[in-house]
């Protein structure tokens, strides 16, 4: 079993804010914006996608179950399209909307589905541009293989709990040229399964850039 992951005690909307306005280059740079973005145990937390420019984008939580989150996000939406918006309910576990949203360059077209299921239960299988998940103290995004198997080529992972390559126990390679810098094996870590680490000034989530397909990627666990 896997061990628990410490969640950082911070106030998560100015760093989710902050994140999005430093990465905004590299997301427009790189194009993975219109590839889905996939938001695990989203809560309600419509802007997070939004501030990450995604247009397309899956939210999935079991709360959407009930009727009166789905409307609280119907809310969200007519704040920023107060006409043009459609919903479609396709079952009872899943709601898909468009709307129009600036991302700053005029309106464009977002498409968003609520998944009222967690992601056991979820079975995507087309290309995708994130993976973000928060407040999941038992599994992190890394755990998620079929996910990460999905993520295009600089497409984003996004944690706000410890990195499982934040693991304390370091190799005598890491301690011989790192010493007790836990960063730079983290950095080496990553490397080794084909992802960049990105660290942002007082942004306490695990955040890492897809750069090469390896099978090392989807067994995290054993790292």
């Amino acid at each position: 079993m896997k061990n628990k992951n410490k969640q950082p005690k911070f106030e998560s909307n100015t760093h989710k804010i902050r994140l999005g306005l430093n990465l905004n280059n590299f997301i427009v740079n790189t194009n993975i914006s219109h590839y889905p973005a996939v938001y695990l145990a989203s809560g309600l937390d419509l802007e997070f996608p939004l501030i990450l420019r995604a247009r397309r984008i899956i939210m999935m939580d079991p709360i959407f179950l009930e009727e009166d989150n789905v409307n609280k996000i119907i809310q969200k939406i007519h704040k920023y399209d107060t006409s043009g918006f459609t919903h479609k309910k396709i079952s009872a576990f899943h709601n898909h909307f468009t709307f129009n949203f600036d991302f700053g360059y005029g309106q464009e077209l977002v498409h968003l589905d609520l998944f009222a299921k967690t992601y056991q239960e979820f079975n995507y299988l087309s290309p995708i541009g994130y993976i973000i998940e928060f407040n999941n103290d038992l599994d992190h995004c890394l755990y998620k293989a079929d996910l990460l198997e999905r993520l295009v080529t600089n497409g984003l992972i996004i944690d706000n709990t410890d990195s499982p390559l934040k693991k304390t126990s370091s190799t005598i390679f890491e301690k011989i040229f790192y010493g007790s810098n836990p960063e730079k094996s983290e950095e080496r870590r990553a490397s080794n399964i084909g992802l960049n680490t990105i660290r942002l000034e007082e942004v306490p989530f695990s955040i890492y850039q897809k750069i090469k397909n390896t099978s090392k990627l989807l067994s995290v666990s054993q790292v």
